[in-house]
Formats: structure tokens, C-alpha cells, sequence
């Protein structure tokens, strides 16, 4: 810890392993996070800065960094704050975008996920999904036909597979292995795909490992679980606890790609989510070996739509695109104003950016938040 200050100013700065960065409640509130953070204050002025490596290994960090201006008006405070939490690979160009990178352990996806729900699923009259198309750098692959899974919330858990060694995929769990995170964890309201039973779903009707999936599987109780459809039929709609997973296979594709999408028309009460199956063999492509398990691995669902409102007439038909990547970056900035006139008292607005990465592609989404209170 170190301080200085006069009549007219100070400053001080704390380093410690569990320090509370509190800016606002919109952008920066960790009461434990390992790191730095310099004060300022004047007459009419205050300003904060932290800074924090939340994780490294070798040449790749996990860095977050907040700053907040204030100027005092009379009996208003007008306030600029910034808050950044980004991936960076020292060994690459550009690798420390405050952005984000990708790291060089990245693995490459083979599959790419799509799962629509019934965003309100208590009610019945759930999402309708008319169609669903692959992009693939902008150039729409109708080659490529996903299969089409309609599966249920309240088997989420539950599995075909029926090796020991096996069954156990969908508990909840990570790959880290790295040194304990000093900070707040988010926590997981989602979970990866079944991928392995969809794997298995999928050698079954190609031929493949058959072998394997005798023993591993039961395709009976598969056949049960999941009903495999035909994409090009008439619209899905699916409700309650029902939700429909697309698997796009673009392992036949040899050549470099920059970016994933896919455009999917939907109406109703929809929630639209996305993930990736991926593999972290550093020779790629699929297996043909019979090791699904410990071939494949998938992220957690991420929600990257929903309805605005319970709608249960169609007249919230959208076509909407969205992108597959792996996130590397987010940013916050928020500006916030405290003054009380009649009892009312504005307190902050907030905008995020939000960065994924594909390879070398990024893309940002934007949100505005308010606080008001009295």
C-alpha cells in the first residue's frame, strides 16, 4: 500500500489477494478480486483504476481492467466508467487486443450446436422454428444438412449410454486444471449438450463403430429418448420442456474458415441457444475408433436469443443470425448522474460489448441498461 496526498489532492494505491473493486453496480463489483487499484480524489474530482491478471499460463492471461472518472457539478456528480475483461496470447500479433484473442489451446470445433426451447414452457403454445440455414464465410452451405433432434429439459441428465466409464459425461464439471481461481466464478444455470448419446445417435445411422455402440449404447432406449426428423419437413414446433437441437457437421470442409453462422426463422416464445463439439486431438477430424467419450467434448449452452414477451400468435416471425466462436472479450461502459430533484434520482446507464472469436473474426452485440431509483 502506498499513499501521498496535499491540501489539494490525494492518492493512494492498494495491491492485495482479495480486494474490493467496487466502481457501480452496472460495470465493476468484486468484493474479492486478486489485483491493484489507485485512488484519486480532488475538490471536484475522483478517480479509480484496478487492474487484475485473473489467470495465466505461459504466454496466455486473463486479464480485466476498470476505470471511473467523476466531476462534481454543484449538487450534481457526473461519472465516466470502463470496465474490460479480455483473453490475451503475448506470443501472437495483436495478441494483446483488449478485445481479446484466442489462446494457441484452443481446441477447433467440429460441430456446431443449435438448440431452440420453449422460453416459457409452463404454458404450452412454445417456439416455432420455420427454418434454420448454415453459414459458412457468408456463403450459405446448403451440402451441409444437420441432423435434427427433438429432445426433453426433463432428460437432460438422463442418457443411453450405458458403459460405466462413459455414462457419467453429463456431470457437471470443467477440463481446468490450472491453479485455484482467486475470483467470483459465474455460475453455470445451463449444461453441455448430450453429445455423447448424439454421437452415438449419429454412428448409428452412418454405420459407424459398430462395435462399440453395441456395447456402449442402447439404441432402444435411444430410439425413445430422441426423435431424429427430416429438416426439410414442415415447421417445428416444439412446447413445454420439448426443445429441438441442430448438429451441423463441418468436418468435411478442408479448408480455413473465418467464420460461422447459422440464420434461423423463428417465432413464438423462442430461446435460441449455441454450442460447440469439439475435439482436442491435435490431428482434428472425427473419430472412427470407437473413443467418443474421450474424442469429444462440448462447451456449455450459451443463450444468444429470446422472445420479448410470451407470444403465442406468430407475430414475432424474425429471421435471426447468429455466430458460433469461442468468447474472448467484453466490455462495459457506463455513464451515471446523481442528483435528486422531486424524489426522483437518475443513477446509471450502461452499454456492453460483447466479443466472439472465430479464428480471426469478431463481433460485438449491444445493450443498454438503466438504474433509476428514488
Amino acid at each position: 500500500m502506498a499513499q501521498e496526498s496535499t491540501d489539494d489532492w490525494a492518492i493512494s494505491a492498494v495491491g492485495a489477494g482479495a480486494l474490493r473493486a467496487k466502481m457501480t453496480p452496472l460495470t465493476m463489483s468484486i468484493p474479492n478480486l486478486t489485483g491493484m487499484k489507485v485512488d484519486f480524489q480532488s475538490a471536484n474530482y475522483e478517480a479509480s483504476f484496478v487492474n487484475s491478471v485473473l489467470y495465466s499460463f505461459g504466454k496466455n492471461d486473463l486479464l480485466t481492467r476498470g476505470l471511473q472518472v467523476r466531476r462534481k457539478i454543484g449538487s450534481l456528480v457526473l461519472g465516466v466508467n470502463f470496465a474490460n475483461m479480455y483473453s490475451s496470447q503475448r506470443t501472437r500479433d495483436k495478441g494483446n487486443d483488449m478485445k481479446g484473442t484466442l489462446h494457441d489451446f484452443a481446441p477447433t470445433p467440429i460441430i456446431y450446436a443449435l438448440r431452440i426451447l420453449d422460453d416459457s414452457p409452463h404454458d404450452g403454445d412454445g417456439s416455432i422454428v420455420h427454418d434454420v440455414k448454415l453459414l459458412v464465410d457468408g456463403v450459405y452451405r446448403q451440402d451441409i444438412k444437420p441432423m435434427v433432434i427433438i429432445d426433453d429439459l426433463q432428460r437432460e441428465l438422463v442418457s443411453a449410454v450405458t458403459s460405466k466409464a462413459e455414462k457419467d459425461y453429463l456431470d457437471p464439471g470443467s477440463t481446468y486444471g490450472g491453479h485455484k481461481l482467486t475470483f467470483d466464478n459465474l455460475t453455470l444455470f445451463e449444461r453441455t449438450p448430450k453429445y455423447l448419446d448424439y454421437m452415438y445417435i449419429n454412428d448409428h445411422m452412418r454405420g459407424w463403430n459398430s462395435k462399440n455402440l453395441d456395447k456402449n449404447f442402447d439404441i432402444e432406449l435411444g430410439e425413445k429418448y430422441y426423435e431424429v426428423i427430416d429438416p426439410s419437413g414442415k415447421p417445428i414446433q416444439v412446447n413445454g420442456k420439448e426443445y429441438v437441437v441442430y448438429l451441423f457437421d463441418l468436418g468435411s470442409i478442408k479448408d480455413k474458415i473465418n467464420r460461422v453462422q447459422v440464420v434461423a426463422t423463428v417465432a413464438n416464445d423462442y430461446r435460441i441457444q449455441v454450442s460447440q463439439i469439439y475435439t482436442k486431438n491435435i490431428e482434428g477430424g472425427h473419430d472412427y475408433q470407437g473413443e467418443n467419450k474421450s474424442y469429444y467434448q462440448a462447451e456449455y449452452w450459451k443463450t444468444m436469443a429470446q422472445a420479448d414477451g410470451n407470444i403465442k400468435d406468430s407475430s414475432n416471425l424474425r429471421t435471426i443470425k447468429v455466430d458460433f466462436g469461442y468468447e474472448v472479450g467484453n466490455m462495459i461502459y457506463g455513464f451515471d448522474a446523481h442528483f435528486n430533484y422531486l424524489g426522483f434520482r437518475f443513477e446509471e446507464i450502461r452499454f456492453d460489448e460483447d466479443y466472439r472469436k472465430f479464428e480471426e473474426y469478431k463481433s460485438s452485440s449491444f445493450f443498454v441498461r438503466m438504474w433509476l431509483g428514488y
